[in-house]
């Protein structure tokens, strides 16, 4: 099942060439939910920008309603996660700490994917 925000998302249009069905819903956590699996997903920019406006904390707050949560990086390919003159003007170790706060408070684990078709893969298994 698939938040219907994501619907101009090509990782939609990946999952079809897929062939996989996606269902179009409202979801009030995550982006995607995959057997109980709740996936937020984020580009490199929107992780820094959410990660500034603490919208992200409260995002991995409440995919604890999940069983399972995964946080999806993605673009890592286009755009560098600790580069020192990000546009956002965060500091790498800033970065770093986030990263880790995921991975050890809210225990939610982080896969890093390069674009918008790697997600689908992702996403497919």
């Amino acid at each position: 099942m698939t938040d219907k925000r994501e619907k101009n998302s090509l990782v939609i249009s990946e999952l079809c060439n897929l062939g996989i069905e996606v269902e179009l819903k409202h979801l009030l956590v995550g982006d995607f939910l995959i057997n109980n699996i709740v996936i937020e997903r984020k580009t490199v920019s929107d992780f820094l920008s959410s990660m500034i406006s603490k919208r992200l904390a409260r995002q991995l707050e409440e995919m604890k309603q999940y069983p399972q949560q995964v946080l999806i990086i993605e673009c890592i390919e286009e755009q560098e996660l600790y580069n020192d003159n990000n546009k956002e003007g965060i500091n790498p170790n800033a970065i770093r700490g986030f990263i880790l706060s995921i991975l050890l408070k809210f225990q939610i684990p982080i896969i890093f994917s390069k674009n918008e078709k790697d997600t689908a893969r992702y996403l497919s298994i």
